[in-house]
């Protein structure tokens, strides 16, 4: 049960970190080629 919930954390963490990862890559790329900002969380609750 702990190594269950454990791992339940851990993979909640992985995707947060991967979402702030696209998020800064997004922003930094997508926003410079076609001048909008993407890193609003906004977007992100709608989908």
């Amino acid at each position: 049960m702990l190594f269950h919930l454990l791992g339940i954390i851990i993979e909640l963490y992985r995707c947060l970190n991967l979402c702030r990862l696209a998020n800064f890559y997004g922003n930094t790329l997508l926003g410079k080629m076609y001048g909008f900002d993407i890193s609003k969380p906004e977007l992100f609750m709608t989908t």
